[in-house]
């Protein structure tokens, strides 16, 4: 039971760490990943824009 708890604890901190670095990456690189996509976006990545991008990116859409 205890080793179970301590996995999922674990489990949870490396989740919260990789959002962090994604959302840190999407900050950096949002707005030329937008333009890659052919997304217009012509000053800061927003939240049409990144509506877009989800839409463009997402499988079986």
């Amino acid at each position: 039971m205890g080793l179970a708890a301590v996995g999922l604890r674990r489990g949870r901190a490396a989740m919260d760490a990789f959002a962090e670095l994604v959302e840190s990456a999407v900050d950096l690189h949002g707005r030329a990943l937008a333009l890659a996509l052919g997304v217009s976006c012509p000053d800061r990545l927003d939240r049409e824009a990144g509506s877009e991008i989800t839409a463009i990116l997402r499988k079986g859409v």
